[in-house]
């Protein structure tokens, strides 16, 4: 009897021990959006994930959790992730899934901004300026001001899907074949991809739209939601206080936006 109940007492340490583990995990889901984000193999890049995971990973982990990545299609990041199959995604704005759950700090400040070839004489000067040129845009992203206008010209806007793993080869390849005008891209992403492609000779920013916050969206479904969103904000700004959030972002060429 006492072999069994040590068995017993055994068996049920165990299965406490598996779902502590368990509720002290999450499952999130991103893309490749470099500098924020280095996508590698369907993942997380493991040497250089990009800021804005290292700042997740940061504040998560301070809490107790382990982290899992998969990179997924943006459209299908957004949809899993508010039905409940992924607890969060890593990276985008509030207004492209306002169905999510955001914390108040952001993972990063993104700026939009209208890129072509060096030789193009065109140039971004408010939505007036868009008549009679083409652009390519990523499907279900925003992009700011000229949110409005797209709805009402989708003639002039070619809309790439799919993986975001080699989003901006296609981009460019669109602008270089003569299909678009230009496209439109977060700023620090194109020169990202720039300058790891030896095309900074090639391409040109040629106007920028407003900041947009960049956050981390939690999913409805989930009932640890409130509480995770409500810690991730406290750690936040413990580590920013203590001069840890500078020191991840200064790895990657940032300032603290705030």
């Amino acid at each position: 009897m006492n072999v069994l109940k040590s068995i017993s007492a055994l068996l049920l340490a165990l299965t406490g021990t598996q779902v502590a583990s368990e509720t002290r995990s999450l499952n999130l889901t991103t893309g490749d959006w470099p500098p924020y984000i280095f996508q590698w193999e369907g993942t997380i890049h493991p040497e250089r994930p990009g800021y804005s995971v290292e700042i997740v990973t940061r504040i998560m982990g301070e809490i107790g959790y382990d982290l899992s990545f998969t990179a997924l299609p943006f459209l299908r990041q957004i949809s899993e992730t508010e039905k409940g199959t992924y607890d969060a995604i890593v990276g985008l704005y509030a207004q492209e899934a306002p169905n999510l759950v955001f914390p108040r700090e952001p993972i990063g400040i993104s700026r939009n901004c209208f890129f072509t070839t060096t030789d193009s004489e065109w140039s971004w000067a408010g939505l007036e300026s868009l008549a009679g040129r083409s652009f390519a845009i990523v499907d279900g992203y925003n992009y700011g001001e000229v949110d409005s206008y797209i709805p009402d010209h989708r003639d002039q806007f070619i809309a790439i899907t799919g993986n975001e793993f080699g989003l901006m080869e296609r981009l460019t390849a669109l602008v270089d074949s003569g299909r678009v005008d230009a496209f439109i891209q977060d700023h620090d992403v194109a020169l990202h991809f720039f300058e790891k492609d030896g095309l900074r000779d090639r391409f040109k920013s040629v106007g920028c739209m407003q900041e947009i916050p960049i956050v981390m969206g939690f999913s409805p479904e989930n009932p640890k939601t409130a509480t995770r969103v409500e810690e991730f904000d406290r750690i936040f700004a413990e580590l920013r206080a203590s001069g840890e959030i500078a020191r991840i972002l200064k790895k990657y060429g940032v300032e603290d936006w705030k």
